[in-house]
């Protein structure tokens, strides 16, 4: 199985995006919120541009290690989690970008419960 982008829905009129490898595990997400469909696919060719050029930075939180993929000085897409080394989240940046020019847009869009629901389904 190969990585894809994953398109989802969070309520109201919002969507974001993701990118997902083979086994299931999150390797970036969209730093913004869309409107639309057809934004969020163009947001995903500026990605795959991005990606191609490897243009990510390292930041240190107070979490830990994090980048970005930053195209004209705009983010684009951030770590999907804080890393404690800085080498993992150099091999995750070097990941992301690997994977995202290649990966396929799946062509639903999921919808997932905004956080109270899921807090309701846990109880």
């Amino acid at each position: 199985m190969t990585s894809r982008f994953q398109v989802f829905h969070l309520g109201d009129a919002r969507l974001r995006w993701r990118l997902v490898a083979g086994n299931n595990k999150v390797l970036g997400k969209g730093s913004r919120e869309h409107g639309d469909v057809p934004s969020v696919r163009a947001e995903l060719e500026q990605v795959r541009a991005a990606a191609r050029e490897g243009a990510t930075g390292l930041h240190r939180t107070a979490q830990g290690w994090t980048w970005s993929l930053v195209a004209a000085a705009e983010t684009l897409a951030t770590s999907s989690r804080a890393f404690q080394r800085r080498t993992e989240a150099e091999l995750s940046a070097t990941r992301f970008c690997t994977l995202a020019h290649g990966a396929d847009v799946q062509s639903v869009v999921a919808v997932y419960p905004g956080a109270e629901s899921r807090r309701r389904l846990r109880r």
